[in-house]
Formats: structure tokens, sequence, C-alpha cells
């Protein structure tokens, strides 16, 4: 009997995307007729079918030749038309029929959220949604410009409101309804009144008037990209006189509208917001760096980004815009409008970027069904395993002599033999470990690849395992990383091994100063620097990892943080209060820097980025050795002391948990051993260097170590806090929480606190 290899990964033809919009009007946007015009330079193969919201959508979807990869949806003129019996026909069919079919795999088919929608659709809900992420933005954008969505106020054809209750004159009347475009400049409450009787709708938002030099900023996003165009908006008002209304109207293309008042101003202005912005034409998107290199741009670089990053944390949605008016007094930034799918106006290759982003969902949707069918079947598993290891497709190994042990989210497994099966088969486990697609690091260039190369290099430079594999597979027609197949590392982790009896810790630690620098030497091999460092890390342009990611982490936690329960939580608000009157991480960092004083701490090495006892193997047997550090999904060009840094406060944190036989006491002595041990590695200790030298060398490192600790430990707060956010612990926190009560889930928050209670003990050394 011969081991069955059939399981492939893969799909070896073109993604099937699926477009449903609401009325014919929106057909431009089902992109059949553009992917025909440019289907040879898309990378990846895409099939567009639109579906037709009309008709029975399940028969539909039934007859394509597979069910589709991505669903994309704009029902945004339905929604906006509810009490119209076609549209609301429309808006039940999409919604029933599709969760009928796919259930809970809607959600994750469907890169447009209806619940997303449904809120932009209605303007107060709107108004209300951007003023919230506005407030969250100025918390993350801590001394930057500020942001704020207009003050407004709602109304009902002939309401009379109260002079308080309403924005300063002169007042924008924009319609309840997003979906439709006529709106007006009104100057006094008669205006007002006019104005909405006049007007093809009921309800309205009123919004306050904000000069802004006439031009209004459409931001559009795609994935990772953001574009920038400026365009014509309403110009500023410098009269209300009878002459300069009906210019400003002819302007905007617009009607000047007289009315019978005892005021003096007897007129307001209507306008369509479209025909407003469109008045210039086609006007060109630039990316949004390139577009901060004109000096007349009034945009703030980082409050366009944190907004970005609200608004796709928000909703879980990566095609959408926004529109910002900038105070040409104060320059505040209101966002006044958001949309998702929009039109993409003037973005030169829209559809390259979007194409790459279907590509992106359709993989990771696959692959988590290939995955699937693996839990499913170890009989699969087994046999992927034997058809890529060379051992043991060379030895004829057979699927029931394995077993496979399911280790994280069903994301990594361990394979091995039964107990007392071939016992002198020296590769004996393999570890089979696949891509986070739900986390992607954007910082990385390439990815996708990038683990993989790593692997590979650390391969080459003997820090990895002996035998090492690729899973790869085509994809809509494109080749991509999946994952990995390797030896497994025998040995047990530090934390294990000190936890035995009569175990030399001051052994073990200087094994683990050498393996550390090991680990940042490789950055010296020309190879590994060339194909790996520089081509992966170009982002970064020369800043080192922990500082870039101390931002990137910083503005994910605090919006995460922002939108969630926990500053309301009596457990947790005294730790949220601390942890914002911390978020200026500028004067952390000037504070920090200000006391290293070894040119060996700051020095440029690659770090393994998450140095701590369970992450280092060492070999099981009566006087253990270090082997290599494991779990390399974070490392990168760093500074050297960071390492050291991050192992401090984790092994405080495990002697506090009692989860490690130390004590506070003993890890001055650790540190000063895996410093040395370090040192001598890396070639500090010259022969013949006096000793006193040596020591200065060695105290001037340690110093460092204790000083870095703050930035190690409020970089893993907001890690932490990003986790838990992923993981849905920021919602429902009580006391349980509080004490660590997750049944078989890690407690991300507590995790947070902990580094936070590090983060104070090391920083209030710093500051006396």
């Amino acid at each position: 009997m011969t081991a069955d290899y059939e399981f492939t990964f893969g799909r070896n033809r073109k993604l099937q995307l699926a477009t449903c919009f609401a009325v014919d009007k929106n057909r431009k946007l089902m992109l059949s007729q553009e992917y025909k015009d440019k289907e040879q330079e898309l990378e990846g193969q895409v099939n567009v079918v639109a579906l037709d919201i009309k008709n029975d959508l399940v028969e539909q979807l039934d007859e394509m030749d597979t069910k589709p990869d991505i669903i994309i949806s704009k029902l945004h003129k339905a929604l906006g038309s509810r009490g119209d019996p076609m549209h609301d026909a429309c808006l039940g069919n999409y919604d029933e029929m599709m969760r009928s079919k796919y259930k809970d795999e809607f959600n994750k088919l469907n890169l447009i959220p209806l619940a997303c929608e449904r809120v932009l659709v209605d303007r107060y809900n709107m108004v209300a949604f951007l003023k919230r992420l506005a407030a969250v933005v100025r918390v993350v954008n801590n001394n930057g410009c500020g942001c704020e969505s207009p003050k407004w106020t709602c109304c009902k054809k002939g309401e009379q409101l109260p002079s308080a209750d309403l924005p300063p004159f002169p007042i924008v009347v924009k319609p309840k309804s997003t979906a439709v475009k006529q709106m007006g400049v009104v100057f006094n409450k008669d205006g007002l009144r006019a104005f909405t009787e006049a007007a093809p709708c009921d309800e309205f938002s009123l919004e306050q008037y904000v000069p802004h030099s006439g031009v209004v900023y459409k931001i559009y996003v795609i994935a990772q990209h953001i574009f920038v165009g400026g365009r014509p908006s309403l110009p500023d008002l410098e009269s209300t006189d009878t002459d300069t209304l009906k210019a400003y109207a002819e302007e905007i293309k617009g009607s000047y509208v007289e009315y019978e008042t005892s005021e003096k101003c007897n007129a307001y202005i209507t306008f369509f917001s479209d025909v407003i912005t469109n008045r210039a034409g086609r006007v060109e998107c630039k990316r949004l760096v390139e577009h901060m290199k004109e000096e007349s741009s009034d945009l703030d670089f980082n409050t366009v980004n944190i907004f970005k990053l609200a608004m796709e944390l928000e909703w879980n949605v990566e095609l959408f815009g926004f529109d910002v008016l900038v105070d040409k007094n104060t320059k505040t930034h209101y966002v006044v409008d958001a949309n998702v799918l929009p039109g993409f106006k003037g973005v030169d290759k829209y559809l390259f970027h979007m194409n790459k982003l279907f590509i992106r969902h359709g993989i990771r949707h696959g692959l988590k069904l290939d995955i699937a069918q693996l839990n499913r079947n170890d009989h699969a598993l087994k046999s992927y395993c034997i058809g890529k290891l060379d051992a043991w497709k060379a030895n004829n190994v057979q699927p029931d002599e394995l077993v496979v042990r399911r280790l994280v989210d069903s994301r990594i497994f361990q394979v091995k033999f039964n107990k007392g099966v071939r016992k002198d088969m020296e590769l004996r486990k393999a570890l089979v470990t696949f891509y986070n697609w739900e986390k992607p690091r954007r910082i990385i260039h390439d990815e996708i690849n990038f683990i993989g190369n790593v692997a590979k290099g650390l391969f080459r430079a003997g820090l990895g395992p002996v035998q090492y594999h690729d899973i790869n597979a085509s994809y809509y027609g494109c080749e991509r990383y999946l994952g990995r197949i390797e030896q497994w590392v025998s040995g047990m982790t530090l934390l294990k091994a000190l936890n035995k009896k009569n175990t030399d810790s001051t052994a073990m630690f200087r094994c683990l100063g050498d393996i550390i620098a090991r680990f940042h030497n490789v950055i010296k091999d020309k190879d590994f620097k060339d194909t790996i460092v520089d081509y992966h890390f170009q982002k970064l342009e020369g800043v080192p990892l922990c500082f870039t990611l101390l931002e990137v982490w910083r503005r994910c936690a605090l919006i995460s943080a922002e939108r969630s329960e926990l500053k309301h939580s009596d457990v947790w608000s005294g730790f949220y209060s601390e942890f914002i009157k911390r978020k200026d991480i500028e004067e952390v960092k000037k504070v920090v820097l200000g006391r290293l004083k070894s040119r060996f701490s700051t020095q440029i090495v690659f770090s393994h980025f998450d140095v701590n006892l369970s992450n280092a193997i060492v070999n099981d047997n009566e006087n253990p050795t270090l082997v290599t550090l494991i779990d390399i999904e974070w490392c990168g060009p760093s500074l050297a002391v960071y390492d050291f840094a991050k192992l401090i406060s984790s092994l405080e944190i495990q002697i506090q948990r009692k989860e490690v036989n130390l004590t506070l006491d003993e890890v001055p002595h650790l540190l000063r051993t895996v410093v040395t041990a370090y040192l001598d590695r890396m070639g500090v200790f010259c022969d013949g260097m006096p000793e006193a030298e040596k020591e200065q060398h060695i105290n001037d490192f340690v110093d460092d170590c204790n000083a870095f600790v703050p930035i190690a430990c409020i970089l893993n707060v907001y890690s932490n806090l990003i986790h838990a956010s992923f993981d849905g612990q920021l919602e429902n926190i009580t006391t349980n929480t509080a004490l660590g009560k997750r049944g078989d889930d890690f407690n991300w928050i507590r995790h947070a606190s902990d580094h936070f209670n590090a983060f104070k003990k090391y920083y209030e050394r710093l500051e006396n």
C-alpha cells in the first residue's frame, strides 16, 4: 500500500466575483466591461458575474460555473429609497436570499457590509457616526490638528426650531437620505422654512457652514492605498447681498430662489452636490504621500491616515471614501461625508488595485476552506506531509503510522509518528504552519512571502530546522506562498526547563545570550540583508522596527479601545485612563533614548522581537543547552537592546504569575549573564581587553536594557489590546475578565495590564 497524496491546495481557475447593485444606473460599477477591456494588464484572473437584484438571486447563483469567491454589492439607492415598493423588494430579496444560501459564510464572502451601508445612507446616522470617529481621531492624533464633524441638527418639513437649536447661519441644508443630491444654503429661519417646504423630501440635516476656500478633498481608500483629489466645493461667502448671491448661484450651477420675508436677505441658494464637485471635470487623484508634497495642500497626513484606519477597523471594509473640508482659518479638518465602494473618480489604475484586493480576499477565503478540509480529514494532512517530506516519501511512510495534533487556531499542526513506530527515522515530527491571512503586516513589502523567506534565510544561517519546505499553490492564476512544513525542533521550552529540578538557570541564560547574538548577526550576511532586510523592510526607510510599530500599534490600539467598552468598565476604567495619559509616546521615547549609553545596544540588528521563555527551545536532557528561537513572525531590523528589554518584562510578568520557578531578586543576575554571553559572541570583548573595560561594556548594556523596558512594555500594551479587539475581548468586560477567567482563551487585557504595570515601574525609575 502506498500513501495517498491526492490533496492539493489552490484554485486553478478564474476567481468568481459576483456583483449586486440596486438599479441599472449603477451598472457602470459592475466591472464586467472594465475587466474585459483591461484583462491583460491585471494580475490574476477574475470572472465578473453581474446579478440582477430584481430576479431570483439563488437561481442566478446556481447558474454560475462555480459558487462566487467574492461578492460585492452597492445597495445605496435601494436603502435610500425605503418606502418605494420596488426598492424595498430588492433589499429584502438580497438580504434574505444571500443569507439563506450562504448562511454565516455570507459575511466572509461579502466585501461591503450591509450594516455599513445602512448607517451611511441615512444622513442622521452618518453624521453621528462621523462625529464619533472624529472624536477617536482627536484622541489618537495627540497634539495634531483638530478633526471634527460640523455642528448639526435635524428638522422636518415645516418644523420651526428655536434659534438656540440651530447651527449659526449660513446653514447648509441636506436631505436625510444621502441618495438625494439636492441641497441648499440658507441665511435665516425664513429661508430655512422656504427651502424645506419646496424641497422634494420631508426630513433634513442642518449643518454648519465651514469656510474652506471652495475645495473639498475627496479621499479614496483601496486596501492600504489612500488617494486624494481636491475638487470644487461651495465657495466661501463674502456677502449676502443680491448680486453676490446670484453670482454665487451661477458659479455653482445652482439656483437663486427668492421668497417673501421681512428679513434683509430674502433668498436661498439651491444646488446639486454631484454637479458642484463635477464642475472641473475629471480631477486626477494622487497617492496621499504624493499629494502632501504639494505646497497648496492643507491636508494633515496623520489626520487622514488615522481616520482611514478608524473607519476600516469599525466596519472591516477596505473599499470606501470620505470627504474632508479644511477650515481656512483654524485648519481644523471637518469630515462631511463617507461612502462605501465609491466611483474612484480620478484614481489612475483603480481597477488594478481593486483586482489585487479581490485576489487577496479570494485566496484568504479559499485557504480557509482548504485548511477546513485538512481539519476534517487527518488522512489528507498526513498524506500531504508525506508527499512533501523527502525522508518520509522515500521510506514509504503510511498515513496510519502518523498522528496529527492541532496547535494554534487550526492554522498550526504537528504531524508525528505514533509511539514505537519507525524508531530509526531521524525526522520523527513535522511542524505545519499556514500564513495568517487575518492579520496582515502592511509595513512589510511582499508580506505574503516574508515568513517563508526569513525561515529559509535562518535555515541557511544554521538557525532553523534541518528540513524545510514551502507550501505554495496557484490561486486564480497566481502562485502564492501559503505556509511551510519543517522539521520539528526537538526539546522543551526554556520555561519548562527552568521549572525542572536542579536546572542550571545561569547556564541556560548564557546559552540564551549566545543564540540571541547569532540571530542578531544574520543581518551581517550580505545575501540575507539584500533579500530579506532591504527587500521586505524597505517601507521602514531606516527607522528601527520597534519605533515604527510603536506608532502603528498605538493607533490601532487606541482606536480599538476608544470604540469599545474598555473605558466604561468599572474593572478597567483606571487602567484605561492611565493608559491614555501615557499616549504622548514621543516624550517617553525622548526620556528613554536620553538614558542609553552603549553603542552596542543601539546598533541595528535582525531582532527576533519576541524573546521570552516560551520562544526559546532547549535540548531535552539532564543538562539542557539552548537550541534555537522559535516564532519568527515579528522579526525584523531593530535596536539590539529591544530583545533584552522584552525578555526582562516577560520574565518579570511570568515570575509574578508564578509561572516560572524563579524570583524577582534573580532577574538582575540573569540579565547580566545573558548580556555577557551576548557581547562575547558579538565580538565586543577583543583579545587583551582589560577586565575593567569589559565590566564597563556589560554595565552600560545592562543599564540600557533596563532603560528600554518602558518601550518594550508599551509596545506590548498596544499589541495585546489589538489582539483583545480581534478576539472580541474588549466587549462585555466583567470582574471575571480582570481575574483572567476566560475559559480556554488567553486573556489579552490582563496581559496588557501586566505590561502596563511593568511600564510604570521602569518608567518611574527613569523619571526619578
